[in-house]
C-alpha cells in the first residue's frame, strides 16, 4: 500500500508542478511597477522600453501622479525580459531617465 500511495502523491505533485509552471509563464508576460513621485511637480508621462529598444514608445500613465503619491504602470508582452529603461516627465517638462532597471526585482522606482 505504501508504494501505491507514493505513486499517487508523486502524480499529484507533478500535476501541481505543472499548474505552477503554467501560472509562472503567464505572469512572466507582464510586469507591474510603481513610481513614487518624490519630486515637487506632478508626473505626467511615464515611458518604458526594453533596454535593447531604440525608442521609448507611448505614455503608459493614465493620469498625473501628484508629488508624494505613487502611481502604478503595467507592462505587457515582456516575454520574460526583465531589463527596461524608464523615462519620466513632469508637468514642467523636466525629464529623467532610469536606465537598465531590473523590473523583475525592482518594483518601485523613486523619482526625485
Amino acid at each position: 500500500m505504501t508504494g501505491r500511495w507514493a505513486s499517487h502523491a508523486l502524480a499529484l505533485a507533478a500535476g501541481l508542478g505543472a499548474v505552477c509552471l503554467c501560472a509562472g509563464s503567464a505572469a512572466a508576460d507582464e510586469l507591474s511597477i510603481a513610481l513614487r513621485n518624490d519630486s515637487i511637480a506632478p508626473v505626467s508621462v511615464i515611458q518604458v522600453s526594453a533596454d535593447y529598444r531604440t525608442s521609448w514608445g507611448g505614455n503608459r500613465l493614465n493620469g498625473a501622479i501628484s508629488p508624494g503619491q505613487i502611481g502604478r504602470v503595467t507592462i505587457t508582452g515582456v516575454n520574460g525580459h526583465c531589463f527596461f529603461d524608464i523615462q519620466v516627465e513632469d508637468a514642467n517638462g523636466r525629464q529623467a531617465q532610469y536606465w537598465g532597471r531590473n523590473l523583475c526585482v525592482e518594483t518601485v522606482i523613486e523619482h526625485r
